[in-house]
């Protein structure tokens, strides 16, 4: 099977301000509170393509606070089983494949909105996908 990240999209994106900053702070170590996650989603119309839908909440050091749901889509040449559905290559391959995109969409978009990039933090997909499996087997016995 040939699968291939055909493009990526913003699904939503909200920025607000919680607070100004004090000009004595001086706390550039903090790279602020990140909440990430991500899930696949399969169509019934269309059985040669998914999407990878990341939801990032961040809390960055300057005093803002986005939300933002992002979306890369995969195109395969051949049609998708239910295994290939719960396979390593979905909750490993395909994020790991789609999360530099995001980090480099973020990073710009915070430049370009007055504020200090911020780099999202590396993830091991395969460490996540490894505690499912564990997570799931523990909860059937």
């Amino acid at each position: 099977m040939n699968i291939q990240i055909k493009e990526s999209v913003l699904d939503f994106f909200k920025l607000e301000r919680t607070h100004w900053l004090d000009e004595s702070d001086d706390s550039e170590g903090n790279n602020g509170e990140l909440s990430f996650g991500f899930t696949p989603e399969f169509f019934d119309d269309n059985d040669k393509s998914y999407d990878i839908i990341f939801n990032i909440t961040l809390k960055h050091r300057e005093g803002i606070e986005l939300n933002m749901g992002y979306r890369a889509h995969f195109v395969t040449d051949a049609i998708i089983s239910d295994e290939f559905k719960e396979s390593q290559f979905v909750f490993v391959n395909s994020p790991a494949i789609a999360y530099p995109f995001l980090r480099a969409y973020l990073s710009n978009m915070l430049l370009m909105s007055g504020y200090e990039p911020m780099m999202l933090p590396t993830i091991n997909f395969q460490k996540l996908f490894n505690d499912k499996k564990a997570k799931g087997k523990q909860e059937s016995e």
